[in-house]
């Protein structure tokens, strides 16, 4: 199945930084190599690496104070869709801000020499955790960018490189589940159930930026933007009767920690917890529910489990 790509050259905003026009004489920075096709959830942010060799003229030229950096191209200035602001405050301490001076310019780059001097740049780019009417889910969208000498210089077209960042969100499906428990009061039992990840894109138990969202459960903990946890269900969130307070793989009394620290589209991802009664339940057999949560960006396919748990 062919992807839609669609240029970002119509997500064009306001101009923060302007570069002159035209092209230097001796232009020749030419691309090597860039990892040009990444797949971002919303609330995801994703690092380019950008090779290249300079053909050319030593930038920036001897005497001048113009600054070589990576802007956005087609159109040339406009503001990028995937613009990491760098007093954004949720990225915590990433950095990842850093990258960026404006909406269409990216960090400046280290001196490069001329006739063959080779050298690279990390671009971070991040899709904006709430979409815009002007990005969708499962659409795919080329973003151009292209060297420019800032103060007093011009750009340089054989720089001129694309992305193609697919946006899409996190996908699971069950793959097993501990036989059913039974638990007598006072105890607890340990218990574990698998999903299997079937998104593009990898589950992080951490989350993948430094981003936190509301308070979840009674305890006001702060949970990171993007954790892939097994959330209750039936109604969601929910505070569970078989969470205690420091018992394994739980983080509040609704959200269960994944055991891996990433998995793979593809991988098997697991929760691995401990049930223990709460002292005001009555010997009897309880329904008690889980789902997929990314944290911060929403609630995976309605593919819930059900564990009955007998209390004796």
């Amino acid at each position: 199945m062919k992807k839609l790509i669609i240029g970002l050259g119509v997500l064009a905003m306001a101009l923060l930084v302007g570069a002159p026009a035209g092209a230097v004489n001796n232009d020749a920075i030419m691309v090597n190599d860039i990892n040009n096709r990444v797949t971002m959830a919303p609330g995801e942010w994703t690092w380019i690496y950008y090779d290249f060799t300079n053909w050319g003229t030593i930038l920036p030229p001897a005497g001048t104070s113009q600054v070589p950096r990576v802007g956005t191209s087609e159109p040339r200035d406009r503001s990028s869709a995937f613009y990491i602001s760098p007093s954004d405050d949720v990225l915590g301490d990433a950095g990842l801000g850093l990258s960026w001076i404006s909406s269409n310019r990216l960090r400046g780059i280290a001196e490069t020499a001329a006739a063959g001097g080779n050298t690279s740049t990390i671009m971070f780019l991040a899709t904006p955790t709430t979409l815009p009417s002007s990005l969708q889910l499962g659409k795919t969208y080329r973003e151009y960018v292209e060297f420019v000498l800032d103060d007093g210089g011009s750009w340089l077209p054989t720089s001129k490189a694309h992305v193609d960042i697919t946006i899409d969100t996190k996908h699971g499906k069950w793959a097993g589940q501990s036989a059913y428990p039974t638990i007598a009061r006072g105890s607890s039992a340990e218990y574990t159930i698998q999903f299997k990840n079937t998104g593009p894109t990898g589950w992080f138990r951490n989350g993948l930026r430094g981003a936190y969202s509301a308070a979840y459960g009674d305890s006001g903990t702060k949970v990171p933007v993007g954790a892939v946890r097994l959330g209750t269900a039936n109604p969601l969130d929910r505070g569970s009767l078989f969470w205690a307070t420091g018992t394994t793989g739980w983080v509040t009394n609704n959200r269960v920690r994944l055991l891996e620290a990433y998995v793979a589209p593809g991988d098997i991802g697991t929760f691995v917890f401990r049930l223990t009664p709460h002292v005001t339940l009555s010997a009897g057999t309880y329904y008690e529910k889980f789902r997929l949560v990314c944290e911060g960006i929403g609630w995976m396919e309605d593919d819930a489990v059900t564990v009955p748990i007998t209390v004796n």
